[in-house]
């Protein structure tokens, strides 16, 4: 048995609705692959997760309106991998339009503008976690998934675009809304001073208590998992719980993954099976070996098992991502160096996602299809 396992995220329709795979076609490429376990993202929580809609082709387009999400768990089932259901916890777009006291405001009173495909949602609303549970328990029933995988869960913030070099600002901060101010007043005893009256708005007064609303951010965070654990064990008692976390390391931006994002990886340990690592080091302009460090900081941190997901094709190049500057193509050699760093560390999987692999496998000359088989091969046949 191999010390690391290999999981997908399956966050497009694309492998059905574009290359013409049908379920079990799909799911016996996945198994011989090496894939233990898949994230898939649901036909009822659908919101496009990193800006990547599924693409139909025309002559597949019956199966885009007849697809089933019942249909891949059962074949994943049947080949021994296992499902977990993702769910995108707090970016929304369409319930934010309906709901705009969800919008995020920045520690000056600025309300979040959106970035490319993203905008933020703030995460202190009882009424809208109440609406996320709804969703989350219906999936579960209809799907009894063997976990549940749970993404963007942070306080709001475009962390793409903090590649190596960038620095961190306050207005990069969020959510001050009344009703994160209020309920930080009312769960801490501490008074809240500022605001948009003031030319820098609360951040006088975050300055003076920033350790306290650290805190209290990684406790709003740590109370929802705590909540969506409690609702899903009541109807799948033995469904993990999976945790998407930001690729930083505490001293990474000021400790941004707690200040700025609320993710306190040893709060949150005791509710969560699974850390996933989004180690996108062409996104993040870094070496690979970052996520060697990445890594072994989370495994440090929690002893829970830590996934490491990387991307083997370029991604945020034109548009609002231009000025960034990142590589537009991931070699096939780049591809072997970055699987070789999370097999250099203490990570327990590496994931893919499978849009990208199965777009690899396109390659003119299948050189980078060719590199990552034989990478992966290596990675999963060495011992615990």
């Amino acid at each position: 048995m191999s010390r690391l396992a290999l999981g997908m995220k399956i966050y497009t329709t694309d492998w059905h609705t574009w290359y013409g795979r049908d379920y079990a076609e799909a799911a016996h490429q996945l198994r011989a692959l090496g894939v233990s376990f898949a994230f898939v993202l649901n036909s009822v929580d659908s919101a496009p997760v990193s800006g990547t809609p599924s693409r139909v082709a025309e002559r597949y387009r019956d199966r885009a309106l007849s697809y089933s999400d019942r249909a891949l768990r059962a074949a994943l089932h049947q080949v021994g991998i296992r499902y977990y259901a993702a769910f995108s916890m707090f970016f929304d777009p369409v319930h934010l339009r309906q709901h705009r006291e969800l919008t995020p405001v920045n520690v000056f009173g600025d309300p979040m503008p959106q970035v490319g495909w993203y905008i933020g949602l703030c995460p202190s609303s009882e009424e809208y976690l109440q609406h996320k549970i709804g969703v989350i328990d219906r999936v579960s029933r209809e799907l009894s998934p063997d976990g549940i995988f749970l993404t963007v869960i942070r306080f709001p913030g475009f962390w793409e675009r903090w590649v190596a070099g960038y620095r961190r600002s306050p207005s990069d901060e969020y959510c001050f809304c009344t009703r994160c101010l209020d309920r930080f007043s009312t769960e801490t005893g501490i008074r809240v001073e500022g605001g948009q009256e003031r030319s820098d708005g609360w951040l006088g007064w975050l300055t003076t208590h920033r350790s306290q609303w650290t805190e209290w951010k990684c406790q709003v965070i740590r109370h929802v998992v705590s909540r969506v654990r409690r609702a899903v064990g009541e109807t799948q008692p033995q469904c993990d719980v999976a945790f998407n976390t930001v690729p930083f390391r505490t001293a990474d931006f000021g400790n941004a993954i707690e200040e700025v994002f609320g993710q306190h990886r040893e709060k949150l340990a005791p509710l969560v099976d699974a850390f996933e690592l989004m180690t996108y080091h062409q996104v993040l302009k870094r070496p690979p070996p970052f996520i060697t460090q990445v890594a072994n900081e989370a495994k440090a941190q929690t002893a829970k098992r830590i996934y490491c997901t990387v991307f083997t094709r370029p991604r945020y190049l034109e548009g609002v991502y231009e000025p960034d500057r990142r590589h537009p193509s991931i070699t096939a050699d780049e591809v072997a160096a970055v699987l070789q760093a999370v097999a250099d560390s203490r990570a327990d999987g590496v994931v893919l996602r499978w849009e990208d692999y199965l777009e690899d496998l396109r390659t003119p000359d299948d050189s980078k299809g060719r590199v990552l088989h034989s990478a992966l091969a290596r990675l999963l046949a060495a011992p615990p």
